[in-house]
């Protein structure tokens, strides 16, 4: 039996322990109004507009550079799992004496 699934359902829960959750698309929005009104910008202008824009594409670029990340870190973790795998492997030797059964079993991991 291989004991690497367990690590990785370890691994996942104590990652979910830790995140929270991510803003709502009205708080996105908000934030990117406000940062565009500090940065000089005036509601309904092409200026604002474009603000607004920008900061929308440079999130989606900031998410896709996270997800690759992402991926390349879990993809090191299962390597390095897979390396240090745990095998156990159950031996016995059972006597039949009646209909009952007696013997010895011996659990060996590496």
């Amino acid at each position: 039996m291989r004991l690497h699934f367990a690590g990785f359902l370890a691994a996942v829960a104590l990652s979910a322990c830790s995140m929270t959750p991510p803003p709502t698309p009205e708080e996105v929005y908000a934030a990117d109004q406000h940062a565009c009104t500090m940065y000089g910008f005036k509601p309904q202008t092409d200026g604002f507009a474009e603000c607004m824009m920008r900061l929308d594409v440079a999130r989606a670029q900031m998410q896709q550079q996270q997800a690759q990340f992402d991926r390349a870190r879990f993809d090191a973790s299962m390597r390095a799992l897979a390396a240090s795998s745990v095998t156990c492997n159950t031996s016995a030797q059972v006597y039949g004496n009646g209909g009952f059964a007696t013997g010895n079993s011996t659990t060996t991991c590496r």
